[in-house]
């Protein structure tokens, strides 16, 4: 009984955005391609995750949007795209990744 209240509880303050897992995340290489895709890898609370891709789009109102896209596989039964890692970025998060691409792309990121 005192474990279900417990877990009820964290679930109440997760829902009420009290409690937050903190993500130290650092882009440590980028490359763009020639048709303008960009990859890179980051080190998440110290696991690395290779080929990450930052994609803007457009929304259907027209509005311009980002997002950072983990690395997937397709189902051969099933044909949908599953990823091999996932976690939640914040808007926060989201920007600071913005952040550091740009600067490691100035500074000589590489270009295929």
């Amino acid at each position: 009984m005192l474990r279900r209240n417990q877990n009820q509880q964290q679930e109440t303050q997760q829902e009420a955005g009290q409690e937050r897992t903190v993500f130290d995340c650092k882009v440590t290489r980028v490359r763009e391609t020639q048709n303008g895709a960009i990859y890179f890898d980051m080190t998440v609370n110290g696991v690395c995750i290779s080929e990450c891709r930052y994609v803007e789009y457009k929304t259907k109102e027209g509005k311009d949007g980002q997002m950072v896209s983990f690395p997937s596989y397709q189902s051969k039964k099933n044909q949908k795209w599953y990823n091999y890692v996932w976690f939640p970025i914040s808007k926060e998060l989201r920007e600071s990744i913005e952040v550091q691409i740009s600067d490691l792309l100035d500074g000589g990121g590489e270009k295929m």
